[in-house]
């Protein structure tokens, strides 16, 4: 299932939804100096937020998949909540495949915003030192010339780095030495591009920047770049959570284990009681035939009916000392499963209040630095740095809206939107299209404009969930309250038909009684003449 591709939004529409956020830049339009730097890792902006985006809505789908399952099982529907198992182990593997985070966070724009901060404060060092504008071209033209002696050099360790290489394949003993020379090598040649792209940035920034303007850059780079919040903003969990997630899903699948042993164990007992309660029925059977060879002197018959009979209760005997067993294993694997879910519960509490803790750190942090964001962005004076601002501050409110999603008091109607929620207007919300697409796919699906999803079969599942989800709590409660007050009706009335059956099973019973005694005398003194007679046919 690519869900991926399923929930990716127009790459160009993304783009222009985190540019124009609202947040106008005070340089000129025709100085694209920032533009064609920050250009180049546009690509690593839009994909960690296509990335949160999209776990924003598989978050959305498995939490309606969930209702949807727990509904199937109080319905009885087992094969439908099997299926929206499956599901769901879908939507979680493909949730964990995916990188989130802020966009400033990821190694290579970091590596970008750490330079611009030294390119800055070095631009500002000299910029003091300067006396006067004249002096600045014979530096330009000097750097010019600086910047061909890094392009000789980088050409130069690019060719020795590939004599390494064809050494490494020719001479395959010294391996080891090779290999290390070359990673020194490459090391240097990063140095060395570093060292380019820092003197092409520090440049740009000369050129298109003021002294003032460059102070106010620094500052900003300084304060949200070393921000605290901002470093603490983390959506994947902790290791300790992992841990006890994947504790819990090794507890689950013993859980299901044991489960399946007891079930089985227990419908072997009802097959051995079985067993044993036609035995009980075939030795009734025996018996009467026994005393009708008797009665009719076929004493021969009545042997060989004594000889079945003593077989018979073998196999009683057998089957009963089987069911004991079975049953003491059946206890013994019945208080091994209730301590297992014991365990399970606990764990469940101990991952709970550590997801509750994780939530309201990354909900404050986040709140935090969208303050510091919009406060920076109406100032900001780069149209590069904004768009990576930008980028971070939709990250932030896609966290805090899935936060939202995860905390049913936060979902009502009622419930208040995050701080900065009246000044940044996210992405432009999906299409009702959009959302069946990226449903119907994740559901295992596949969508093509034609598709007609309000005939899918999940589609409705989930328009009915969400419907009934949105109807009024006291509706609920006064129906519940109709069905408990039916229900003890029900039940008065079945109190009242079996004591009324009880007394009349009590007169039967008493009447049968007598009958039965005298029955038994009958049958006891017939055993005593039967076994009379084996004995003394056995002494002859």
């Amino acid at each position: 299932m690519e869900i991926t591709s399923s929930l990716s939004l127009d790459s160009d529409t993304a783009s222009a939804s985190s540019v124009t956020s609202g947040y106008e830049s005070a340089t000129p339009a025709s100085d694209h100096g920032w533009d064609n730097l920050v250009k180049k890792y546009d690509v690593v902006l839009q994909d960690c937020l296509q990335n949160n985006r999209t776990h924003t809505k598989i978050e959305s789908m498995m939490l309606q998949l969930q209702r949807l399952q727990q509904k199937a099982i109080l319905d009885d529907d087992y094969d439908a909540a099997e299926r929206f198992g499956k599901k769901l182990e879908e939507l979680c593997r493909e949730r964990g495949a995916l990188q989130l985070g802020l966009p400033s966070r990821r190694p290579s724009v970091a590596q970008f915003l750490d330079r611009l901060r030294h390119v800055v404060h070095s631009a500002l060092q000299r910029a003091d030192c300067s006396q006067s504008r004249e002096g600045a071209e014979p530096d330009g033209g000097e750097r010019s010339d600086s910047l061909q002696g890094p392009l000789h050099q980088r050409d130069r360790l690019v060719r020795e780095k590939r004599t390494v290489e064809g050494e490494i394949a020719e001479l395959q003993q010294r391996l080891a030495e090779l290999k290390g020379r070359s990673r020194c090598l490459e090391q240097q040649i990063q140095q060395e591009e570093q060292q380019l792209e820092a003197e092409e940035l520090e440049g740009s920034v000369m050129r298109s920047c003021t002294v003032a303007q460059l102070r106010d850059v620094s500052r900003t780079l300084q304060e949200l770049v070393t921000s605290e919040h901002r470093m603490q903003i983390s959506v994947s969990l902790p290791p300790s959570m992992l841990r006890l997630q994947e504790q819990e899903q090794a507890l689950n699948l013993s859980i299901k284990e044991a489960t399946a042993k007891v079930v089985m164990s227990q419908r072997l007992g009802s097959s051995l009681r079985r067993k044993v309660s036609e035995t009980e029925t075939q030795l009734l059977a025996l018996h009467e035939a026994k005393l009708a060879a008797i009665s009719g002197n076929d004493f021969s018959s009545a042997k060989e009916l004594k000889a079945e009979m003593r077989a018979v209760y073998q196999e009683q005997g057998r089957l009963e000392a089987l069911a004991k067993r079975l049953h003491s294993l059946s206890s013994g694997s019945s208080e091994e499963l209730a301590r297992m879910k014991e365990q399970r519960q606990q764990l469940r509490q101990e991952l709970e209040q550590r997801e509750a803790l994780h939530e309201s750190r990354l909900k404050e942090n986040t709140t935090k630095y969208i303050e510091l964001l919009e406060d920076r962005l109406h100032s900001c004076i780069c149209p590069g740095l904004e768009r990576i601002w930008e980028a971070d501050l939709e990250a932030c409110h896609l966290f805090l809206r899935g936060l939202q999603l995860r905390t049913p008091s936060c979902g009502g109607a009622d419930g208040e939107d995050p701080p900065a929620a009246a000044v940044y207007r996210p992405a432009q919300p999906c299409t009702k299209e959009e959302e069946d697409c990226a449903m119907l796919t994740a559901l295992g699906g596949r969508w093509c404009p034609e598709a007609n999803l309000q005939n899918s079969e999940f589609t409705k599942l989930m328009s009915k969930e969400s419907d009934s989800s949105l109807t009024h709590p006291a509706q609920s409660l006064e129906n519940e309250v109709q069905e408990v007050k039916a229900t003890l009706q029900t039940m008065l009335r079945q109190l009242k038909e079996e004591e009324e059956e009880g007394t009349e099973l009590i007169e039967d019973g008493l009447m049968k009684n007598g009958i039965e005694e005298e029955e038994e005398e009958e049958e006891e003194e017939d055993e005593e003449e039967e076994d009379q007679y084996f004995s003394d046919s056995w002494d002859i």
